[in-house]
């Protein structure tokens, strides 16, 4: 009977070990019209969080990120983890504040979105 045990369990475990893992193999695909980044923190610190559409495309009073938003034509800018008091000084400890979503016109390939 032990014999019959042990022998379960080993095949059990060959099977287990060799099964491939694919949790994190798979590459996500971009999304068109978003696309999400890392700002430096000085730049962040000067954003306000309401960001002005002019002509469609979001102006912050940064003209580097200006310049870009106008490339991609970006429509929205937000913050990836919303503001809350609660959390805000955990989010700036693990450098979460400094994470925006823009949504951009989805005609442009996320390739060249990213490149800009």
């Amino acid at each position: 009977m032990h014999k019959l045990q042990r022998w379960i369990c080993c095949i059990l475990l060959s099977v287990l070990c060799y099964t491939p893992v694919f949790s994190q193999a798979k590459q996500a695909e971009p999304r068109p019209g978003l696309i999400r980044v890392k700002l430096e923190p000085e730049m962040v610190e000067s954003l306000t969080q309401k960001f002005t559409t002019r002509s469609g495309v979001v102006k912050t009073g940064k003209i580097q990120l200006d310049e870009a938003n106008r490339k991609v034509k970006a429509s929205k800018m937000e913050r990836m983890f919303p503001y809350a008091p609660k959390f805000e000084e955990r989010m700036r400890k693990h450098g979460l504040h400094l994470w925006y979503e823009i949504r951009y016109d989805e005609n442009i390939p996320p390739v060249q979105a990213a490149s800009i």
